[in-house]
């Protein structure tokens, strides 16, 4: 897959009291900007690696701006090792690419998803990281047409120190 220009965005969730919680830095092209949806995510669980501590279970959901108009992102993130199947989206899925993420295999899965009253098409992508020790989902649901700028971004994405 080729490679477009991207940045580095960290999602992440915090307070003065506990700190912040990483779920993912994510690799999105250039011209793409997160829009911070206030108060949608929750962390159950977490890990630490050194200084740096991770989201083990939890969901955050965000929108995206891109030059063709906004999407949501979503990322769940479940403790240990859960294979594909087990998710109820990936179940029903139309294409498949392989990727690698921070060293990870990973799989790009395009299904078709309900949200809220109509059912938009969506772009998933389930990797585990054997590092921290936890299963990720990260959604991009809406719009059609940026499945290649996302393919050829994500792989820059980390999930680990």
């Amino acid at each position: 897959m080729m490679h477009t220009e991207s940045k580095n965005v960290t999602i992440a969730v915090g307070n003065i009291i506990t700190g912040v919680y990483n779920y993912l830095v994510i690799s999105i092209p250039i011209d793409w900007r997160i829009v911070v949806i206030p108060m949608n995510s929750d962390v159950f669980t977490s890990t630490r690696q050194g200084n740096v501590k991770w989201v083990k279970e939890g969901e955050v959901e965000h929108g995206l701006a891109t030059p063709k108009g906004e999407i949501m992102l979503r990322i769940k993130i479940w403790p240990g090792f859960k294979e594909h199947w087990g998710i109820k989206d990936l179940r029903r899925v139309e294409k498949i690419y392989d990727l690698v993420i921070s060293g990870h295999g990973a799989k790009a899965y395009i299904y078709r998803k309900r949200h809220g009253l109509r059912t938009t098409r969506t772009l998933g992508i389930h990797l585990y990281c054997g590092i921290t020790d936890r299963t990720i989902l990260i959604e991009f649901i809406g719009g059609e047409d940026w499945v290649d700028a996302v393919l050829n971004s994500i792989g820059g994405s980390m999930c680990h120190v």
